[in-house]
């Protein structure tokens, strides 16, 4: 842990020590973490996984922490965050974001661009990187209809790979990347079509207030859960 906090501090990746995992959850509870970096940019993110492999340092990224639940005590890993990865870019009827992007966000913005397909999205609390590892779904749409490439980096073999329409797997709430946690989701490309705009909005509007569970003291709650096997990275 000592020579990853090094290369941390030298690359001016942020990180704390001992760190409160509640505040990261949206459930608002927790212990700390031993240590939980904050990478800003996608080159400190690749800084901070290719480290962690070098110094053997055990690890789990995190993005919202939606529906999260962390554990009481101390995690003695090291809990790495996506959240500050949200680089949004687009051009005619594609789009392309860093897995830390709020997958609402990517909603919205195919909404102001009139393109169709991601209304269901505007809904789900969680980041692009972990609604494309459970191939996250509402109202009839999914993940699997609007994704077309998924970049990630593989700890395994340390290397940057590219995972095309047909390489995904995926399934109900299931994925190749959730099937193999050597790999972690940094970038995904989508895919949508033209059009009405008033149309998108009104079909998002719906599906946000069909959305929201009945929370009348605005307590932290879970709107759905499920078992994460040991070993599965949580992207989300």
């Amino acid at each position: 842990m000592t020579e990853f906090l090094n290369v941390l501090s030298m690359k001016k990746i942020p990180h704390a020590e001992h760190c409160p995992m509640a505040r990261y959850s949206t459930l608002r509870i927790g212990g700390t973490a031993r240590l939980a970096v904050f990478p800003e940019t996608m080159s400190q993110m690749l800084d901070t996984l290719s480290s962690a492999s070098a110094c053997a340092v055990d690890y789990e990224v995190i993005g919202r922490g939606s529906n999260l639940l962390f554990p009481d005590g101390e995690f003695e890993g090291v809990l790495i965050f996506t959240t500050k990865l949200r680089t949004l870019t687009w051009e005619g009827d594609r789009m392309e974001a860093e897995s830390g992007t709020p997958l609402a966000a990517v909603a919205a913005k195919a909404e102001e661009l009139s393109l169709g397909g991601a209304e269901f999205a505007a809904g789900i609390p969680g980041t692009v990187g972990g609604a494309v590892l459970m191939n996250a779904g509402a109202f009839g749409g999914s993940m699997e209809r609007i994704v077309t490439y998924v970049e990630c980096w593989n700890a395994k073999t340390a290397r940057l790979e590219r995972y095309e329409v047909g390489e995904h797997d995926f399934g109900y709430r299931s994925s190749h990347y959730a099937k193999n946690p050597d790999l972690t989701i940094l970038r995904v490309g989508f895919r949508f079509w033209q059009s009405d705009q008033n149309a998108i909005r009104a079909l998002m509007a719906d599906y946000q207030n069909a959305a929201k569970p009945p929370n009348r003291w605005n307590f932290p709650t879970v709107e759905a859960y499920s078992k994460i096997p040991r070993g599965i990275r949580r992207d989300d």
